[in-house]
């Protein structure tokens, strides 16, 4: 609901709502569905909304209070009824007390900071600490400082600094190649698709399923996209992410799909378009790869989506790299403008092509059935036939003119139907991945307990119903 959204990030409006004091069920604004369905009966005569007038002259402010009362009693009681002669002693205690409550360090800081401003002095009696060492003591242990498991963390943090990872893998002399390692797999090959959206004839799936496969061996595709299944199709799941890498260490997934999420990448942003005030703002640039240091919360929102799942595909593929499985990235081609951002441009990519069964390959959609150009560039593993099956499936001799940056007729941007591969494309693709998953060698079907509830998951996700909805690149 865009008000609880409004609400989560605008302080000032969700203090003023929280400071008045009374609460009531949210009802559709202006421009939700009931909006347009009341203007379609009455033509616009009456405002959707019956408080719609004047804003009203905030009162008293207040918000949501992230303390935890059980917490808060007790430390009540320990300062009434405490025997400490010393501020240390008096930490000490209050540090095991507050131990004893399952609570996390927003809760705790909360509740520290609620009580130190709710006690006064006349609550302290007795011949031990006075008001101003029980005020100090509340104050210092809102401090992180104050807590060596948190300084514990930090420090740990610290060692696995980005730019610690980045020299890492631009050190040429710090990875040497050796000579491969057969790798086998059983008959019942899984090939996961990630992102594969709805299905549809003519998509990878489809042509993947009409190869025949040589005898006693089944190709499996596996459809892993939310509009296919809500929990192991969700990556942004930190369990679903590993239940699928496990999969992989475990040589039960012989190959992988995945064209992560470009909507932060993509070269329309910071474009001008016609009709609207304001573009799509650049959240990346070639310095600042990750994302740029300051940016709106729905827009750190969509980098740590976009990073999330880019992060994934590629721990996908360096499994598949060193177990003898193939696979293969798609992402936008390289921009040409200088300064744009780009996933070919991190260190880490360049790491993954330093290993001989890696290669990039530079194609255009357009030459395949897309309305527009769209330069694209695959990372691939394992995959020798890919380029030839490319060549034999363009439908084109030469590029479509027509552009699909802006806003269509519909309201949405004209990138979003790009999202889907077409059928010639996802010809070559079929080909080449049905020709991987033939040519590795054989062994037994794994004997591990847990095998049989992965294959069962993987049938669930085996998805054969086509669809009409596309689906969003961030939902958040």
């Amino acid at each position: 609901m865009r008000l609880g959204a409004h609400l989560k990030n605008s302080q000032q409006c969700r203090q003023a709502l929280v400071g008045k004091g009374h609460f009531c069920r949210a009802l559709p604004g202006n421009g939700s569905r009931e909006h347009q369905e009341q203007d379609k009966r009455h033509d616009g005569l009456l405002p959707h909304q019956q408080c719609e007038g004047p804003r009203t002259v905030n009162g008293h402010e207040d918000d949501f209070d992230d303390s935890s009362l059980d917490l808060y009693n007790s430390i009540a009681e320990y300062i009434i009824d405490t025997t400490a002669t010393t501020t240390a002693q008096a930490t000490m205690e209050l540090q095991q007390l507050i131990r004893g409550h399952a609570v996390s360090w927003t809760t705790c800081k909360a509740t520290l900071a609620k009580i130190r401003g709710d006690f006064k002095e006349y609550d302290i009696e007795g011949p031990a600490l006075d008001y101003a060492e029980i005020a100090t003591v509340l104050e210092n242990l809102q401090d992180a400082g104050q807590w060596p498991f948190l300084q514990l963390w930090t420090d740990q943090m610290s060692d696995t600094d980005l730019n610690h990872w980045e020299r890492i893998f631009q050190d040429d002399d710090a990875w040497t190649c050796t000579s491969a390692v057969p790798r086998c797999f059983s008959s019942e090959r899984y090939i996961l698709h990630a992102f594969s959206g709805r299905r549809r004839r003519g998509d990878f799936e489809y042509y993947l399923s009409q190869m025949v496969a040589p005898d006693g061996v089944n190709i499996h595709v596996v459809s892993v996209d939310v509009v296919i299944d809500t929990d192991m199709g969700d990556l942004m799941n930190h369990d679903t992410r590993c239940f699928w890498l496990s999969a992989i260490q475990r040589k039960w997934v012989i190959g992988f799909l995945g064209g992560p999420p470009c909507e932060t990448w993509s070269r329309a942003r910071g474009r001008a378009i016609a009709g609207r005030k304001h573009c799509p703002r650049i959240l990346r640039t070639e310095e600042m790869l990750w994302g740029l240091y300051s940016l709106g919360l729905r827009e750190i929102k969509q980098i740590h989506f976009g990073n999330t799942l880019l992060l994934f595909c590629i721990e996908a593929l360096i499994l598949l790299v060193i177990h003898g499985g193939f696979g293969l990235i798609e992402h936008p081609a390289m921009p040409e403008e200088p300064g744009r951002a780009s996933i070919w441009k991190l260190p880490l990519i360049t790491f993954l092509r330093s290993f001989p069964v890696v290669q990039m390959v530079d194609l255009d959609q357009g030459l395949f059935g897309a309305r527009s150009r769209k330069a694209t560039t695959f990372l691939a593993v394992r995959l020798p036939e890919l380029v030839q099956n490319l060549d034999r499936s363009k439908i084109r001799s030469c590029l479509p003119q027509q552009s699909s940056i802006g806003i269509g007729v519909d309201g949405n941007f004209l990138t979003a139907g790009l999202k889907e591969y077409p059928p010639a494309l996802c010809h070559a693709l079929g080909v080449s991945f049905a020709a991987a998953a033939a040519n590795a060698p054989l062994c037994a079907t794994s004997d591990d307990p847990l095998y049989d509830d992965f294959a069962t998951t993987c049938h669930k996700l085996e998805s054969r119903d086509f669809g009409v909805y596309m689906g969003k690149d961030f939902a958040g």
